[in-house]
């Protein structure tokens, strides 16, 4: 990615060309205690106790005034409007600008979720310095603590709101945010697709029972991956007792207008070409409207191999 529009941005950021707005205030902390206090703040154990205390932080400042100590600066200069255009022209996207922000030294973020706005998150960052500020996050599937640390010059990082993340720096960091929404259909997604060996046959991805819970895989749902495509190609569970799922609550509710997701040679027990991980009840109804082709979202294994987790059950699902 070219950076020239962003360096103008941050050249007017640290030159003062740009005020930074007063609702959130930076203060100088005392080098000899910045250390203990950003680790204290930043840390998994801090984390788990704003999680105990408050469930979720849409916001930083949820958790107080100290839960933050940076600038602010507004959306609207010429030169912000200029770097979006850019980035969706070349992206063929819808992205706005969802923040920016400079952490001088012992600036911080706190943990928070952003859970306000389902949507990806791409942070271009600029680092005076190398290894000497950080974006930590909590991975959803494991709940390990991650951390990278960003290199001098202009860093990438993206992630999938909501998500609990903060940010520390020891040195002069910009920030530059963002979001695209997330279509409405992969923000209501949720459960969980059973791979195992149960009462709709052998659905297993390896030898032992696993699932995936549709929400960890929500980033991967973008427009590019929407494909058309013959219902007599995919593997679903339900297919050879259609009538069975075409009752209940679940099955009269369901929108067919909501893509359905495929695994594109995903193992499956008829060895079929797509493999349905999220649909049935989708299927089931396109099957009683004489629907034989139509739009999904279509992965590879090697997309969401990594997001099954083993179960101890054998229960029926999607």
């Amino acid at each position: 990615m070219n950076f020239e529009i962003a360096e103008k941005i941050k050249d007017n950021i640290i030159n003062k060309k740009w005020s930074h707005q007063p609702v959130i205030q930076y203060k100088k902390i005392n080098p000899n205690i910045s250390n203990f206090l950003l680790e204290e703040k930043l840390s998994g154990e801090k984390l788990d106790r704003l999680i105990d205390k408050h469930i979720n932080l849409p916001f930083a400042k949820d958790a107080g005034e100290n839960n933050q100590n940076r600038w602010k600066y507004d959306r609207n200069y010429p030169e912000v409007t200029e770097l979006l255009e850019q980035f969706n022209e070349i992206y063929n996207s819808d992205y706005r600008c969802s923040g920016i922000f400079w952490l001088p030294p012992s600036g911080y973020c706190g943990w928070h979720t952003n859970s306000t706005n389902a949507d990806k998150r791409i942070y271009l960052v600029w680092a005076e310095e190398d290894n000497k500020s950080f974006f930590r996050w909590k991975d959803e599937v494991t709940g390990e603590i991650h951390t990278k640390w960003e290199k001098k010059g202009w860093n990438i990082n993206e992630f999938v709101a909501p998500i609990w993340h903060c940010v520390g720096s020891w040195t002069n960091r910009i920030s530059i945010g963002l979001s695209n929404k997330i279509p409405e259909d992969v923000f209501r997604l949720k459960g969980n697709h059973i791979a195992n060996d149960g009462s709709y046959g052998d659905w297993r991805i390896t030898e032992e029972n696993t699932k995936l819970n549709l929400q960890h895989i929500r980033f991967l749902l973008t427009s590019d991956k929407i494909k058309n495509v013959k219902h007599d190609e995919i593997c679903w569970k339900g297919m050879d007792d259609v009538e069975a799922e075409q009752q209940g609550n679940r099955y009269e509710m369901c929108d067919i207008h909501y893509p359905c997701i495929l695994i594109e040679d995903g193992i499956n027990p008829k060895n079929m070409k797509y493999r349905m991980i999220d649909g049935k009840h989708r299927m089931a109804k396109m099957k009683s409207l004489n629907i034989n082709i139509s739009e999904f979202y279509v992965l590879k294994t090697e997309d969401i191999i990594d997001f099954f987790q083993p179960i101890n059950d054998r229960s029926p699902s999607e």
